[in-house]
Order: structure tokens, then sequence, then C-alpha cells
């Protein structure tokens, strides 16, 4: 044998004893594990339940229109739920391999870092279950046994409650005409009665505090009139009267407090009780910190305006945190600034931030009255408040015709009419000016067919309006004007909240 197949089998002979070593440590290491890490159920999209926002915020509306349901929002998106595991795993577990799934986050690696980061999504979990507010709602109007309702919603979102009836009514009629025929279809309307509630909750960027802001309406029907437009084309419109009574309100309170709102309308009490409670501290899953920032612009709904996008959203914070040369980049999750762990001085930077941002807010009472109707609610500075007292019903004051070769019919205009006065506005610092608006219908009457070439009679309305400013301070001096009838008198006051 020679010298050079001697070495090659002793270098095969030295490999072979390397392998044999080494299988002991392959047969220890473990091997890698799987986990299916699932989005909490709360972070689902869900349909909105309870009343709908109706039409305008009128109590009756035609058949082009309908309700729109209160947005149901969830603690955070999924998205933003996961990009958080995403980024807790690449600070914290290198070694981990993420895949999305479309309900979660699927994780592969050592059976320790996975054990750890499900560790962690249960913590989030309990963390996005420390985000949902109970309430508690009492309504009660004049003698009648008082209504409870319980409900719950994420900070940050909303929640409509209530107990509404509605009705279909003959509010019009349609024409349909072909080349010699014509004909009137009745056009169902909606009144709706009841009382609804649409509120607002979140809680404050630190401690047990929370915000609730809302919108309660009350209607009533006190009566119901028809029209005859006299004509064989048409038959009769219906004419509901609904009393509307609006109170939007805002208010701080500690979790386990409640609110109270009040008012006299054609001299019958009305009172809302409103109780919120939440845990009172969040927890820290993995010790990062969870900052609350809904409280800085609230989106309210019920306003039916465009401006109700945060200029502060937590994506804005962020970054004007990140560029602060501190240690630790922050990230967002729906309405919450989240602080990774270590990051003390950055998390005490952000509280200062945001309340550099939304100001020291504070608690007061607006009272109003209109003639003999009047209303007691909370308010918080930089909020908007409104106290509307106003009637609501329809009048048929024209005709469109449709005409065709051998035929003609005329189809009623409805119009709807709100009558009343409103007081609102956004409560200020030291004073606030406010908003009157009144609308007085002083006089109703009927044109008869033969008056209209036999179209069909209609009505006229004459009406009268109204509208100015309430300048107020807020050492509780009242403020008056006089208007029209029949709230011929305003008063207004802002004092101090004695119950905060």
């Amino acid at each position: 044998m020679t010298r050079n197949s001697k070495n090659t089998n002793l270098s095969n002979v030295q490999h072979l004893i390397t392998i044999i070593l080494a299988l002991p440590c392959l047969q220890d290491r473990p091997l890698p594990a799987y986990a299916m890490l699932p989005a909490p159920q709360a972070l689902a999209d869900k349909e909105a339940r309870g009343p709908a926002l109706s039409p305008d915020g009128l109590p009756l509306w035609g058949p082009s229109q309908d309700p729109l349901p209160l947005p149901n929002r969830s603690a955070m998106p999924i998205e933003d739920w996961r990009r958080w595991v995403e980024e807790h795993a690449a600070n914290t577990h290198r070694g981990l391999r993420l895949r999305s799934t479309g309900q979660g986050v699927l994780i592969q690696g050592q059976p320790e870092e996975v054990a750890s980061l499900r560790e962690f999504g249960q913590q989030v979990q309990q963390l996005i279950e420390a985000l949902q507010i109970e309430i508690k709602v009492t309504v009660q109007v004049g003698q009648d046994d008082p209504a409870r309702q319980f409900g719950q919603l994420s900070s940050g979102g909303h929640l409509a409650l209530g107990e509404v009836q509605q009705r279909g009514f003959v509010g019009s009629w349609r024409s349909e005409i072909a080349a010699d025929s014509a004909v009137a279809e009745p056009e169902l309307w909606t009144a709706e009665t009841g009382w609804t509630l649409f509120l607002h909750a979140s809680r404050q960027p630190q401690g047990a505090g929370l915000l609730l802001a809302g919108s309660f309406r009350l209607n009533t029907q006190t009566g119901h009139d028809s029209f005859d437009p006299e004509t064989p084309d048409l038959g009769l419109i219906e004419q509901p009267q609904i009393q509307q009574t609006r109170l939007d309100f805002a208010r701080l309170l500690e979790t386990g407090q409640s609110l109270e709102l009040q008012a006299t309308r054609g001299g019958k009490e009305i009172r809302v009780a409103i109780e919120a409670s939440a845990p009172a501290e969040l927890p820290r899953p993995a010790a990062w910190t969870a900052i609350e920032t809904a409280g800085l612009w609230p989106e309210l709904p019920w306003l039916q305006e465009d401006n109700q996008h945060s200029p502060w959203p937590p994506s804005s914070i962020a970054a004007i945190l990140a560029s602060s040369g501190l240690e630790g980049s922050p990230l967002w999750a729906g309405n919450l600034l989240l602080i990774p762990p270590g990051s003390d001085e950055l998390a005490a930077q952000a509280l200062r931030l945001i309340g550099t941002l939304g100001a020291e807010r504070s608690n007061s009472l607006l009272s109003a009255s209109m003639g003999k109707d009047a209303a007691l609610i909370p308010c918080v500075m930089g909020l908007p408040l409104e106290v509307q007292m106003t009637r609501v019903t329809t009048a048929m004051t024209g005709y469109r015709a449709d005409l065709a070769t051998d035929a003609w019919i005329a189809e009623p205009q409805v119009q709807t009419l709100v009558n009343g006065t409103s007081i609102k506005g956004i409560l200020g610092f030291d004073n606030s000016t406010l908003a009157w608006h009144q609308q007085a219908m002083t006089e109703r009457g009927r044109i008869r067919a033969p008056e209209l070439a036999y179209l069909g009679s209609l009505e006229w309305i004459a009406e009268s309006t109204r509208s100015g400013e309430l300048h107020l301070n807020h050492q509780g001096d009242k403020v008056q004007v006089a208007a029209s009838g029949p709230h011929g008198q305003l008063h207004a006051q802002i004092r101090d909240d004695e119950s905060r």
C-alpha cells in the first residue's frame, strides 16, 4: 500500500470520528417548533348594533334617505396588531420566523422563543380587554318607569343605545307616466320616536380618567295631521308632528363615576344618568407602555361634519418623538401610542407632548333656557355642545308636472319643517361664544285647487328666522336675548361643575 493511500484512509477515519462525536450534539438540539398566534377576537370587524344615525339628524325622512349605523370601531386594526407583534419579535427573538395569515401570525423557531412570543400575545390580549369600557344608562321621562340599558365599547370607539320605534306613513306621491296614461304611487316616509344615545368614550393618557362625549335625543309624537290635495289623481298626505329634544354633552370623570343630563320640555322632566367603568391601569405587555391618544380629538360622527379626523393621530406623535433623539422607537396601534421596553424617558416625553397638544381640559356646566323649556348639561373645554328644542313636521308646498304625449300628472313636492331653537358651540377656556338659531312658523294656509289651474291644492308657509351669538364668561354670569315665540326669551350660563 502506498503512502498516499494510507494518508487518505487516515483522513477518512478522522472525518468519521468527528461525525460520530457530533451525533449526540445533533440529537440534543431541539427541532424547530411551530405555533399559530391568532389575532384577538375583539379586533375582528363586527356589525354595528343599536340605533342608527337618522338622516340630517331629523326624526322624519323620505324614501330616498337611509339611516347610517354608528361606526363600530375595534381597539386597533389587525394590521397594527400584527406589526406590533413583528416588531417585538425582531427586537427580542431574532431567531424567529413569522408569516402573516388572514387572522393571525404563524411562528417558527426554537420552542422557548416560540413560547415567549405566545406569552407576549396573551399579554397583548389582556391589554385589549382592559381597553373595554362598560356603560350603564338610565333614562327617565316624566313619571314613566326608568329605562335602563348596558353596553360596552373600546376606548376611542362608539356606542349606540336607545329605545326606538319607526312607523311608515304616506308622506308624498310619486308620479308614473307613459304615452297616454299616468298614475300616482304612494311614497312611504319614516317617522322615528323614542330615545337614542350616541356615545364616545376614551381613556385619558394616564391614570383612571375617562372622557365621555355624546348626543342624547328624545323624539315624541305630539300630533298627526293630513293634507288633502283635492284632486282625483292623489290621495291624502300624512303629516306627523314630532317634538325633538337634543342634548350634546361631554365630561371628564373617573372610572365608576357618572354624569347626568337634565331637561324640561313641555312641562315634563327628562333625566339621563350615564355611568362608565374601566380598569384603573392598563397592562404593560413585556414592559411596553401603551398611551391612549383618542381623547386628543375625539371623533363624533353624530355631528355630521367633515372635519372629524384628529390633527394629531398617534402616527404623527410617534414621528415627532422619533426625531427627539431619545432612545427607543415608538410605534402606534389604533389610537394607542406604544413605547418599547426600557424607554422610560421616551414615555415621559410622550406624555409631556400629549399634554401640550391636548391642553388641560376641565369640566363645566351649561345651563340654558328657551322660554319654558330648559336644560342643564356637562361640557368640556375644547369640545362641542348643543341644546336643541324643536318641532318637526311636513308640508306640501309645491308640484312638479310630468307631461307625455296624451297624459300629464302633477307630482307633489313635500317640505320638512323644523321649528324651534338651538344653542351650540365649543366651550372655550375663560369665555365662550355660542351661536343661537331660531326658526318659527308664523302662519300656515291652503291654496285651493281652482286657484292653481286644477293641479290640486297645496300649502303656503310663513316662517321667521333669527340668529345671533351669546358671549359667556365662565364666572356664572347669565346672558339673555330676546327671540320669537314659542321661545320668546333665551337664557344661557356657564358655571363650574361642582360634582367633578
